[in-house]
């Protein structure tokens, strides 16, 4: 059987700890049923579209996903004015290195070089990167020329930072700082206070703030980096999308691939949530009546029981669903961003992880959260969620959105990574200044 709260009051707007009591008081009732369950038969993946259509006739597939640079309704706040994002998160990163240079001195560029001689040999995905009067220069990599603006190893993600931040420094040069600095991009912090699963190098925290994409914030400690904006594939083409509230899909809606993290739940002896949700969407039909939950990976097994991969689902075609489900992969998942601009409800895992704008998103606000306290507390919060009214939900959708615009375009990228490495830079004291002023740009054959 379901969970149900039939019998329980839910308010019109309910707020975080009424929800959050409800979803405990069922959640705990819930049996676990599924170690009985069947898995389903294989077979090969369809077509998303076909796929969808197979399963959800009734909706109105001859309308579009519409495309908007801006969102439906006004965003009520200046669209360039970013100064809540800075004190929520950078801020919050800049304090301890604020602290002790106040305390021990400006930090030095000799520690830099020596760690960053430690932490990026022979990686693609961290570089000691220097910034010289609109030029990006690597002094560690001995040909500067070749794959430039990421010679040597270079992981994918890597080279789409540097891509984006040599435009960047080119079009203005003046406007961006003389530095030198350690770039990460990899799924876990650099400065960790508390190595957790050999996602963290530094065992004893790090001489300087490297910046990167992803740390560890709460649950046990809170690492050391900056946080940068991440610069993914295809944010040339961002945009928001919008399919009416009316007609969407009434279901949570989830498309990856199988990644899952190591970080265990005291409340979830399975604490990868994509191989579990993605089993109970293909082997419940009480959860099916909720979630639309699939893995694009194949030969994928949970608990000795195959999983079917399903079709790859764009991301504008989720705005056809009421809800999006945000996934922890091996740590934070960059979805979130993509999710924001579909105009649908994003319900949100909890996680130890972070990227640069998580501190200024609200529950309740901006998503809804789930996997606090029981790996079925996700079926609790869509029965709740199905009793509040729509322009409550809508509501939530439409902050998401309206964030998204503000804080996570393209031009907002851009912007918070120049005042990071602004801010960064006042960490260090005229060692620096001469060590960048000695490096020599490479010289590239004329394209």
């Amino acid at each position: 059987m379901p969970l149900s709260v039939a019998s329980m009051a839910v308010p019109r707007r309910l707020g975080i700890l009424g929800m959050l009591v409800a979803v405990m008081a069922v959640a705990a009732s819930h049996e676990e049923a599924a170690e009985a369950e069947q898995g389903p038969e294989q077979g090969p993946p369809k077509h998303y579209l076909a796929a969808l259509r197979e399963t959800y006739p009734t909706h109105n597939w001859s309308r579009p996903v519409q495309k908007a640079r801006s969102p439906t309704k006004a965003v009520p706040i200046g669209e360039s004015d970013l100064s809540q994002l800075y004190e929520d998160n950078l801020s919050a990163d800049l304090i301890i290195w604020r602290e002790r240079a106040e305390r021990e001195g400006l930090l030095a560029m000799e520690a830099l070089l020596k760690w960053a001689r430690a932490v990026t040999k022979d990686t693609g995905t961290k570089k000691l990167v220097v910034i010289r009067e609109g030029r990006l220069v690597f002094p560690l990599e001995k040909d500067q020329v070749t794959n430039y603006p990421c010679p040597g190893k270079c992981q994918n993600l890597m080279e789409l930072a540097l891509t984006a931040l040599r435009e960047w420094v080119e079009a203005d040069p003046s406007a961006w700082p003389q530095v030198a600095f350690v770039l990460n991009v990899a799924d876990g912090s650099l400065c960790s206070r508390k190595v957790t699963h050999g996602l963290s190098l530094a065992k004893e925290g790090c001489p300087v703030p490297p910046l990167s994409y992803i740390k560890a914030w709460g649950h046990g400690g809170k690492d050391g980096d900056i946080l940068v904006p991440m610069m993914p594939d295809g944010l040339a083409n961002w945009t928001l999308y919008n399919f009416p509230w009316g007609e969407k899909i009434d279901r949570a809606v989830f498309r990856g691939h199988n990644y899952c993290h190591s970080r265990r739940f005291a409340y979830a002896r399975d604490h990868c949530s994509r191989y579990y949700l993605v089993y109970k969407a293909q082997s419940s039909k009480d959860w099916q009546q909720f979630i639309d939950v699939g893995t694009i990976s194949p030969k994928v097994v949970w608990r000795g029981t195959p999983i079917a991969p399903s079709p790859y689902l764009p991301t504008e075609e989720e705005a056809r669903f009421r809800y999006t489900l945000a996934l922890d992969g091996i740590t934070a998942s960059s979805r979130l961003a993509k999710l924001l601009t579909v105009n649908s409800v994003v319900i949100k895992q909890a996680s130890p992880w972070i990227e640069w704008y998580y501190r200024s998103l609200y529950p309740q606000v901006h998503y809804i959260p789930f996997w606090e306290h029981s790996q079925n507390d996700l079926m609790c919060i869509m029965e709740l969620l199905r009793k509040q009214a729509d322009d409550i939900q809508e509501e939530i959708a439409r902050n998401g959105q309206g964030f998204a615009y503000r804080y996570l375009r393209p031009e907002a990228r851009r912007q918070y990574w120049l005042q990071a490495l602004t801010e960064y830079r006042k960490l260090f004291g005229e060692d620096m200044e001469d060590y960048v002023g000695k490096q020599k740009p490479p010289h590239l054959p004329p394209e």
